[in-house]
């Protein structure tokens, strides 16, 4: 386990009577346990536990009762997983137990030589009541891990590479342990921020992972930041040389840049195959998930995965090494994000946020920084292929902005569309009032659209409480023209919406003036889309689909800005929408492929239940394809359709101008 000393200034606990309120200082998430005997309260270490914890108490109880947010799992003393809780009372005999408790923050219940009985007072996944009821005044230890989805301290650094290359290591702090585990999101955490400064200040509290793991690299901002992905997530050491390289402590060296293979390349190919096979190696670890692609690549390996899980990283690396880049690249998941940053100090306060994201980094002759998702314009569909869409500008703004935003409940969501002639608002108001659409429901009585707006109605509209606005008016040297003047946009100093989308906005510029006040993600088209592309892009945001894949998705060049992975709205249940895509094999038979994206609730090294198709609780690994050949008759696909509003097929349009039909459906899925 890694421990930076802070662990206990990330959660803490108070207590009030017979209740104790569980707090998650860095990701704000908390939970409430309400207890008898209390008075026994004390500090305890946190390595009685498993699993790495921040923080624990420990005390003698005969009784525990919490709400339930997410899921309960039972452990034996080993950590192995005994099942979940229903609304059955389940009895244990005397034993030494965890319960492992995902909230809004994690817990873990220790139960030391207890017998107890547990049930929910009502339905699996649900608000109500999770009562424990022990046999006797039994000890428990309670531990806390906070999500770590902000960033606990600042580092400052001069403007040197050689300043650069002592901090750097540093980021690694906020990874939990090393290792494969760490390839779960929730055990990474959100690494401290960079700062310009006239002196290199770390927090004292800040501590250098120490793995064993080296990595040398040419005394450069570019080659410095190429690198600084793989240094985090190994929390190697760095040390500036002639010959890039990755040392482990078993003396050998694999080198960083070969004849064949640029810097850029070997760091990307080494992070995305050893990051993979970290995620195959954890599946006989805390979370025993299987997936459905794990036979396919276990059998290619050279290596039993699970033997892999109690050796050092260094020997862990070296297993990997023996594994062939090609053997793998099938299985990899689509890496989220592909950063390009300048050469030189300015753009040093991005690395956190793009480790954070286990961001490619990449370093290029740019004015700006930019990335770019690998993502086209059908990706929210499932397919793979580069994007045709333009960059998205990136700013430490947005990823402050984004570090404090709390996505929205799909009835909360609310957008404005301000259009220049009256027919294209009529046609959109006629789409969302009489189209027989699964979707159109989502913004129902939340929606406002208006035409040819005065500069008092523009100026309404920037302070509204709207997650989306889209204007279809010019936009010049930071004035939006209205019916009786002009709106400057950097006289705009209040909340603004999560999401705004322009027209024509050269280099962004507009949009940039937003964002250092607040915007989180800005679009700006290169024409005005079609009306049925508006409706379109707010109906999928509103399914909890991010900005930059439904930017991808509308036949129309666009410019993004902002945190655009990030979901404005999060379903209740916290899942993804579905993706699939359907190739006719025969009348009823289909080749069936299917995705799940990215997003800030679910980085990469997340999973997903599969729904439907699949083998029934097999899990599949955020970004990856999995594909079938399945029986589907229309009338099947029109249910899973009507069922689902949230899903997708790649064949279907998300508008179309009559009912949802069989006849429709045939069509749909048959015409390529």
């Amino acid at each position: 386990m890694n421990d930076t000393g802070a662990g206990s200034d990330r959660v803490t606990f108070s207590i009030s009577d017979s209740t104790v309120t569980i707090k998650d200082t860095l990701g704000g998430g908390s939970l409430q346990v309400d207890a008898d005997g209390l008075s026994t309260v004390q500090p305890a270490l946190t390595d009685r536990f498993l699993f790495p914890v921040d923080n624990a108490i420990s005390f003698e109880t005969e009784k525990l009762t919490f709400q339930s947010q997410t899921t309960i799992r039972l452990r034996d003393e080993y950590g192995d997983d005994l099942g979940s809780f229903s609304t059955t009372p389940r009895d244990l005999s005397r034993g030494t137990y965890c319960l492992d408790i995902t909230a809004d923050i994690k817990i873990y219940i220790r139960v030391c030589d207890g017998a107890f009985s547990a049930a929910f007072a009502g339905g699996y996944h649900s608000d109500t009541e999770f009562t424990v009821t022990f046999d006797t005044s039994t000890n428990i230890v309670l531990g806390a891990r906070s999500n770590h989805t902000l960033p606990e301290a600042t580092i400052t650094v001069p403007d040197s590479p050689e300043s650069l290359a002592r901090v750097l290591p540093y980021l690694g702090s906020s990874i939990k342990e090393f290792s494969p585990e760490r390839s779960w999101p929730s055990l990474r955490g959100h690494p401290p921020q960079i700062e310009h400064g006239s002196e290199i200040y770390i927090p004292e509290h800040l501590s250098k992972p120490d793995t064993g793991i080296r990595v040398t690299v040419k005394p450069s901002y570019a080659d410095l930041y190429r690198v600084t992905p793989l240094v985090y997530y190994f929390g190697a050491d760095l040390e500036l040389g002639d010959e890039p390289a990755l040392h482990l402590d078993l003396g050998y060296a694999e080198p960083l840049e070969t004849p064949t293979h640029s810097l850029t390349e070997t760091v990307n190919r080494l992070l995305s195959s050893c990051f993979y096979l970290d995620t195959i190696t954890r599946i006989g670890g805390y979370y025993s998930l299987p997936r459905q692609e794990y036979e396919y690549v276990a059998e290619k390996l050279p290596f039993y995965p699970e033997n892999l899980s109690e050796l050092t990283l260094s020997e862990q690396l070296m297993e990997y090494l023996e594994v062939p880049f090609d053997t793998l690249e099938p299985y990899l998941p689509k890496w989220p994000l592909s950063a390009t940053l300048r050469e030189g100090p300015d753009d040093m306060e991005l690395l956190p946020y793009l480790c954070n994201d286990l961001a490619n980094i990449r370093v290029g002759q740019n004015l700006d920084p930019y990335t770019s998702s690998k993502y086209n314009k059908s990706s929210i569909h499932g397919t793979t292929v580069s994007p045709a869409t333009g960059k998205t500008l990136l700013t430490t703004d947005s990823y402050r902005t984004g570090l404090s935003y709390t996505a929205v409940d799909p009835s909360e969501f609310s957008a404005v569309f301000v259009f220049t002639d009256t027919h294209r608002a009529e046609t959109l108001e006629q789409l969302f009032s009489t189209a027989p659409n699964r979707f159109s429901a989502l913004l129902d009585n939340r929606r406002t659209i208006i035409t040819a707006p005065t500069v008092a109605q523009l100026q309404r509209v920037f302070q509204s409480d709207a997650d989306l606005i889209y204007i279809d008016h010019p936009i010049s040297d930071g004035l939006v023209r209205c019916s009786d003047g002009t709106v400057d946009l950097s006289s705009i100093t209040s909340e603004l919406p999560s999401v705004i989308s322009v027209v024509n906005d050269t280099d962004l510029q507009n949009l940039r003036q937003l964002n250092h006040v607040g915007l989180l993600c800005g679009m700006s088209f290169n024409r005005h889309p079609d009306v049925v592309d508006l409706f379109s892009m707010s109906v999928l945001i509103a399914a909890g689909i991010s900005v930059s894949q439904v930017a991808s998705s509308i036949p129309v060049s666009s410019q993004l800005i902002g945190a655009t992975t990030q979901q404005i709205v999060l379903q209740p249940d916290g899942r993804v929408p579905a993706e699939f895509d359907l190739s006719p094999i025969t009348d009823d038979l289909f080749e069936l492929t299917t995705t799940s994206s990215f997003t800030n609730h679910h980085p990469i090294g997340s999973v997903k239940i599969f729904d439907q198709f699949f083998e029934e609780g097999s899990f599949q690994l955020m970004g990856t394809i999995a594909s079938k050949t399945v029986a589907l008759s229309n009338e099947e696909i029109l249910h899973i359709l009507s069922e689902s509003p949230t899903s997708t097929f790649a064949n279907i349009p998300i508008y179309y101008p009559y009912d949802l039909s069989v006849e429709f459906i045939e069509h749909a899925t048959h015409f390529k």
